[in-house]
Protein backbone atom coordinates (compact mmCIF):
# COMPACT_ATOMS: atom_id res chain seq x y z
CA UNK A 1 0.00 0.00 0.00
CA UNK A 2 2.93 2.37 0.53
CA UNK A 3 3.22 5.40 2.74
CA UNK A 4 0.69 8.24 2.45
CA UNK A 5 2.00 11.39 0.78
CA UNK A 6 1.84 14.41 3.03
CA UNK A 7 1.42 17.81 1.44
CA UNK A 8 2.71 20.88 3.16
CA UNK A 9 0.15 23.69 3.36
CA UNK A 10 1.14 26.46 0.94
CA UNK A 11 0.46 30.14 1.60
CA UNK A 12 -0.91 32.38 -1.11
CA UNK A 13 1.27 35.45 -1.49
CA UNK A 14 0.36 38.94 -2.67
CA UNK A 15 2.34 40.91 -5.26
CA UNK A 16 4.86 41.94 -2.57
CA UNK A 17 5.52 38.32 -1.61
CA UNK A 18 3.68 38.75 1.71
CA UNK A 19 0.93 36.38 2.88
CA UNK A 20 -2.31 37.27 1.08
CA UNK A 21 -5.17 38.25 3.34
CA UNK A 22 -8.73 38.04 2.08
CA UNK A 23 -10.34 41.46 1.85
CA UNK A 24 -12.43 42.16 4.91
CA UNK A 25 -15.79 43.82 4.61
CA UNK A 26 -15.39 47.52 5.16
CA UNK A 27 -17.71 49.54 7.37
CA UNK A 28 -17.73 53.32 7.36
CA UNK A 29 -18.95 55.66 10.09
CA UNK A 30 -19.69 58.71 7.93
CA UNK A 31 -22.02 57.60 5.11
CA UNK A 32 -25.42 57.20 6.84
CA UNK A 33 -28.00 59.23 4.94
CA UNK A 34 -25.60 60.18 2.14
CA UNK A 35 -27.02 59.94 -1.40
CA UNK A 36 -24.28 57.41 -2.29
CA UNK A 37 -24.67 55.32 0.89
CA UNK A 38 -26.16 52.33 -0.97
CA UNK A 39 -23.38 52.23 -3.56
CA UNK A 40 -20.55 52.86 -1.07
CA UNK A 41 -21.90 50.07 1.14
CA UNK A 42 -22.39 47.68 -1.79
CA UNK A 43 -18.84 47.99 -3.11
CA UNK A 44 -17.44 47.89 0.44
CA UNK A 45 -19.15 44.52 0.94
CA UNK A 46 -17.04 43.28 -1.99
CA UNK A 47 -13.86 44.58 -0.35
CA UNK A 48 -13.67 47.60 -2.68
CA UNK A 49 -12.87 50.67 -0.66
CA UNK A 50 -10.35 52.14 1.71
CA UNK A 51 -9.01 50.88 5.01
CA UNK A 52 -10.17 53.98 6.86
CA UNK A 53 -13.24 54.08 9.11
CA UNK A 54 -14.38 57.17 7.21
CA UNK A 55 -15.12 57.14 3.49
CA UNK A 56 -15.30 60.96 3.25
CA UNK A 57 -17.94 60.85 0.49
CA UNK A 58 -17.93 64.58 -0.30
CA UNK A 59 -14.15 64.86 -0.66
CA UNK A 60 -12.91 65.35 -4.23
CA UNK A 61 -11.26 62.14 -5.38
CA UNK A 62 -7.62 61.92 -6.46
CA UNK A 63 -6.68 59.94 -9.56
CA UNK A 64 -4.75 57.30 -7.57
CA UNK A 65 -7.73 56.67 -5.31
CA UNK A 66 -10.16 56.24 -8.21
CA UNK A 67 -7.76 53.89 -9.96
CA UNK A 68 -7.32 51.97 -6.71
CA UNK A 69 -11.10 51.37 -6.53
CA UNK A 70 -11.19 50.41 -10.21
CA UNK A 71 -8.25 48.02 -9.82
CA UNK A 72 -10.00 46.32 -6.89
CA UNK A 73 -12.90 45.36 -9.17
CA UNK A 74 -10.69 42.81 -10.88
CA UNK A 75 -7.65 42.26 -8.66
CA UNK A 76 -7.74 41.92 -4.89
CA UNK A 77 -4.02 41.29 -4.49
CA UNK A 78 -2.99 44.92 -4.09
CA UNK A 79 -2.12 46.23 -0.65
CA UNK A 80 -4.70 48.91 0.14
CA UNK A 81 -4.03 52.56 -0.50
CA UNK A 82 -5.70 55.18 1.64
CA UNK A 83 -6.43 58.76 0.72
CA UNK A 84 -3.40 59.72 2.85
CA UNK A 85 -1.02 57.14 1.37
CA UNK A 86 2.46 58.43 0.63
CA UNK A 87 4.05 55.05 -0.11
CA UNK A 88 5.60 55.83 -3.48
CA UNK A 89 6.56 52.20 -4.16
CA UNK A 90 2.99 51.03 -3.50
CA UNK A 91 1.55 53.68 -5.82
CA UNK A 92 4.18 53.05 -8.51
CA UNK A 93 3.43 49.32 -8.48
CA UNK A 94 -0.27 49.98 -8.98
CA UNK A 95 0.43 52.32 -11.90
CA UNK A 96 2.83 49.81 -13.51
CA UNK A 97 0.09 47.20 -13.43
CA UNK A 98 -2.49 49.62 -14.84
CA UNK A 99 -0.07 50.64 -17.60
CA UNK A 100 0.49 47.01 -18.57
CA UNK A 101 -3.29 46.46 -18.75
CA UNK A 102 -3.75 49.55 -20.93
CA UNK A 103 -6.03 51.28 -18.43
CA UNK A 104 -3.83 54.37 -18.21
CA UNK A 105 -1.22 55.87 -20.54
CA UNK A 106 2.17 57.13 -19.39
CA UNK A 107 1.31 60.77 -20.13
CA UNK A 108 -1.90 60.56 -18.07
CA UNK A 109 -0.27 59.56 -14.77
CA UNK A 110 -1.03 62.19 -12.13
CA UNK A 111 -1.61 60.35 -8.82
CA UNK A 112 -2.55 63.34 -6.68
CA UNK A 113 -4.52 65.28 -9.32
CA UNK A 114 -8.29 65.51 -8.96
CA UNK A 115 -10.08 63.13 -11.32
CA UNK A 116 -12.87 64.43 -13.52
CA UNK A 117 -15.87 62.64 -15.00
CA UNK A 118 -14.35 62.37 -18.47
CA UNK A 119 -11.13 60.71 -17.34
CA UNK A 120 -12.91 58.31 -14.98
CA UNK A 121 -15.03 57.07 -17.89
CA UNK A 122 -11.97 56.68 -20.12
CA UNK A 123 -10.28 54.44 -17.52
CA UNK A 124 -13.43 52.35 -17.11
CA UNK A 125 -13.91 51.80 -20.85
CA UNK A 126 -10.28 50.72 -21.12
CA UNK A 127 -10.78 48.32 -18.20
CA UNK A 128 -13.64 46.82 -20.21
CA UNK A 129 -11.26 46.38 -23.18
CA UNK A 130 -13.46 48.58 -25.37
CA UNK A 131 -10.96 51.28 -26.30
CA UNK A 132 -10.69 50.02 -29.90
CA UNK A 133 -14.41 50.72 -30.31
CA UNK A 134 -14.38 53.96 -28.30
CA UNK A 135 -11.75 55.59 -30.52
CA UNK A 136 -13.70 55.05 -33.75
CA UNK A 137 -14.74 58.41 -35.15
CA UNK A 138 -18.05 59.56 -36.63
CA UNK A 139 -20.13 56.57 -35.47
CA UNK A 140 -21.50 57.93 -32.20
CA UNK A 141 -25.01 59.23 -31.58
CA UNK A 142 -24.16 61.03 -28.37
CA UNK A 143 -27.18 61.94 -26.20
CA UNK A 144 -25.44 64.72 -24.27
CA UNK A 145 -26.10 68.38 -25.01
CA UNK A 146 -22.55 69.42 -24.10
CA UNK A 147 -20.70 66.95 -26.35
CA UNK A 148 -18.77 69.87 -27.86
CA UNK A 149 -17.00 70.31 -24.50
CA UNK A 150 -15.63 66.76 -24.42
CA UNK A 151 -11.88 66.32 -24.79
CA UNK A 152 -10.65 65.38 -28.25
CA UNK A 153 -11.53 61.78 -29.06
CA UNK A 154 -13.56 61.18 -25.89
CA UNK A 155 -17.08 61.07 -27.35
CA UNK A 156 -16.92 57.29 -27.86
CA UNK A 157 -15.83 56.54 -24.29
CA UNK A 158 -18.59 58.68 -22.82
CA UNK A 159 -21.32 57.44 -25.18
CA UNK A 160 -20.39 53.81 -24.49
CA UNK A 161 -20.43 54.40 -20.72
CA UNK A 162 -23.86 56.04 -21.01
CA UNK A 163 -25.20 53.18 -23.12
CA UNK A 164 -24.07 50.65 -20.52
CA UNK A 165 -25.69 52.59 -17.67
CA UNK A 166 -22.39 53.51 -16.04
CA UNK A 167 -22.97 57.28 -16.20
CA UNK A 168 -25.92 59.62 -16.64
CA UNK A 169 -26.34 63.26 -17.48
CA UNK A 170 -27.86 66.04 -15.41
CA UNK A 171 -31.53 67.08 -15.73
CA UNK A 172 -30.73 68.89 -18.99
CA UNK A 173 -28.71 65.95 -20.36
CA UNK A 174 -25.32 67.57 -19.91
CA UNK A 175 -22.46 65.24 -19.04
CA UNK A 176 -20.21 67.93 -17.52
CA UNK A 177 -16.96 66.21 -18.53
CA UNK A 178 -14.58 68.48 -16.64
CA UNK A 179 -16.47 68.29 -13.34
CA UNK A 180 -14.37 66.65 -10.64
CA UNK A 181 -15.67 63.50 -8.97
CA UNK A 182 -16.28 63.31 -5.26
CA UNK A 183 -15.57 60.03 -3.53
CA UNK A 184 -19.33 59.43 -3.28
CA UNK A 185 -19.83 60.01 -7.00
CA UNK A 186 -16.89 57.72 -7.73
CA UNK A 187 -18.53 54.94 -5.69
CA UNK A 188 -21.67 55.32 -7.82
CA UNK A 189 -19.63 55.05 -11.04
CA UNK A 190 -17.79 51.95 -9.75
CA UNK A 191 -21.09 50.41 -8.59
CA UNK A 192 -22.68 51.07 -12.00
CA UNK A 193 -19.59 49.63 -13.70
CA UNK A 194 -20.06 46.41 -11.73
CA UNK A 195 -23.84 46.38 -12.33
CA UNK A 196 -23.73 47.43 -15.99
CA UNK A 197 -26.31 46.29 -18.50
Amino acid sequence: TGNPILFERQEVLDYNGKPYKKAEKIQYTDIAGHYAEKQITAIAQMGIGFGDKEYKPDLVMAQKDFLWLLSKTSNSYYSPLTVLSTDKKEIDNMYKSLLSMGIIKENEIAPDADINREDSVKFIIRALKLENVAVLSDIWNCPFQDADTFGAGNIGYITLAYGMGIVKGDSEMNFLPKQTLTRGQAAIVIYNFLSRK
